[in-house]
């Protein structure tokens, strides 16, 4: 019997690997169904990575969606773990039905990720953040891992508004967030000089939409502001634990990694692989969702977007180099034919054809009848 493994395309043994990855951490699959009642989604559409929703009416009456998200199917469907301390560890391979960022239309997405709920600390977080880098490097690919801080971003656009002129409104430290998020300096300056922005604030809205954020030196710029402190400070042992275990994927504070949403709290990130637009990776805590949920544990997890990564995997779109091609002509004895297809099978994978496919390459080919030759 042949290795299961010498079968899977690219994308299912990266799936595979994954698996094997979180097991190995004592994370347990979790199944769930494709539908669940569309009220869950209408009422945490922030949430979601895009807004469509495929529905339909049950044989009850009620109105169903064709999952577009895993995490709020799994926040819904478990429960609390019973001591407040345990964290339950769950990984997930779905399906997910959404509209695709790359063409505008609803797709059948492969998702693979991970939850952890409950009594979720630093080292949890941590660990979070080590698997989902291990999940980039498991690519084969060159990918760079994005990490921010909603806590963090928040206190420090708080602390840059509270010191313009006036203390501030509501309404310029939306567009304090607004230059963070979106790296816009020209916009930074304009806030500085309507503002009047002096001293530490200025240097700090500087800092974080520069493109290449000096992390090392924010401690300076936030000292006295707790909250941006310990932000700061979780930030800094995320870091620390990425660049000593997972060498082979970059990683960064990038405070336009943020939420818009609500939902998330401290740390953050996505990730991105070499050759593809758009991330590959998500994730963070999302604790405020827990408590709106009606749960009481903390939360933080990740999910790895498989449709994105399906043209860049090593070993994607191979056309059959490695395959033998058995030609027979019409009048051969089809016995004979399938006999020696299985003697060819023995050196490795046969396509038996009448004619030559186009589009192909082929290691060998054998007319049957003939003797080998090479292409």
């Amino acid at each position: 019997m042949r290795d299961p493994l010498t079968i899977l395309d690219p994308l299912e043994l990266l799936s595979c690997e994954l698996r094997g990855i979180y097991t190995s951490h004592g994370f347990i699959q979790y199944r769930m169904s494709k539908f669940e009642e569309y009220d869950l989604y209408s009422r945490h559409k922030d949430f979601l990575v895009s807004d469509g929703v495929l529905t339909f009416t049950d044989t009850d009456g009620r109105l169903m969606a064709l999952k577009p998200d895993v995490t709020l199917s799994i926040v819904k469907n478990t429960k609390d773990p019973a001591d407040a301390a345990t964290v339950d560890k769950l990984f997930y391979s779905e399906n997910v039905y959404r509209v695709s960022r790359q063409s505008g239309e609803f797709r059948e997405i492969k998702q693979i990720g991970l939850e952890c709920m409950g009594g979720v600390d630093r080292l949890c977080v941590c660990e979070v953040l080590l698997l989902a880098a291990e999940s980039l490097a498991a690519t084969g690919v060159r990918c760079a891992l994005e990490i921010s801080h909603t806590g963090f971003v928040n206190a420090v656009s708080s602390m840059i508004a509270k010191a313009t002129d006036g203390a501030g409104t509501d309404g310029f430290l939306g567009e304090v967030r607004l230059a963070i998020r979106t790296k816009n300096r020209s916009l930074a300056e304009k806030l500085a000089a309507a503002g009047g922005l002096t001293g530490r604030e200025k240097e700090l809205l500087f800092a974080l939409t520069s493109p290449s954020v000096p992390f090392w030196d924010l401690s300076r710029l936030v000292a006295g502001n707790s909250a941006a402190e310990e932000g700061l400070r979780e930030l800094g042992e995320a870091l620390d634990v990425l660049s000593s275990l997972v060498p082979g994927v970059s990683a960064g504070f990038d405070p336009s990694v943020s939420d818009s949403s609500g939902y998330y709290n401290g740390i953050v990130f996505r990730g991105f692989a070499e050759g593809v637009a758009d991330r590959v990776l998500s994730g963070g805590q999302y604790d405020a969702l827990m408590k709106k949920m009606g749960r009481s544990g903390k939360a933080v997890g990740f999910a790895v977007y498989l449709d994105g990564l399906e043209r860049v995997l090593p070993g994607s779109g191979d056309t059959g180099g490695g395959t033998t091609l058995l030609l027979y002509g019409r009048d051969d004895d089809a016995a004979a034919v399938l006999a020696k297809a299985e003697e060819l099978s023995a050196r490795g994978d046969v396509l038996i054809s009448a004619s030559v496919p186009a589009n192909r390459g082929f290691c060998r080919t054998v007319r049957f009848g003939e003797e080998e030759k090479n292409d």
